[in-house]
Formats: structure tokens, sequence, C-alpha cells
């Protein structure tokens, strides 16, 4: 009986695990994703820049003086 206890404690456990190691991976994807997304988009403002555009800041955004800083390539 004890024996019986412990393998389905350890079954249970590994379930958890398990699902926990699969919960981290999907997040692990979905920053990968995110990250790639926010990479085109920095890629696309850093061409912009280079070109000499200048995209202002809304007005309405924050009520903090805004400065222009360079993106980093």
């Amino acid at each position: 009986v004890i024996a019986d206890t412990r393998r389905v404690v350890e079954q249970e456990q590994q379930g958890e695990v398990e699902r926990w190691k699969r919960l981290a991976q999907g997040r692990a994807k979905e920053l990968e994703v995110f990250r790639l997304e926010l990479d085109s988009i920095l890629d696309v403002l850093r061409e912009l820049q280079r070109q000499g555009v200048v995209i202002p800041v809304p007005e309405h955004t924050s009520t903090t003086t805004h400065t222009y800083v360079p993106l980093r390539s």
C-alpha cells in the first residue's frame, strides 16, 4: 500500500512538473515572438532615422518633457 501510494504521488508530481515545463516553454515561445516583432519595429525605426525622418511624440502621451535620443544599432 505504501509503495503504491508513493508511486501515485510520484506520478502526480511528475505530471505537475511536466505541466509547468510546458507552460514555461509556451511563455518562452511567446516572448521570442514578441522579441522578433519588437526587433522588426526597431529596425524600421532605425531605417527611418537613418533617412532623416523625425517622428514627433504626441503631446497627449505624457506631461513630462521628451528628449530626442538616437536609437542604438
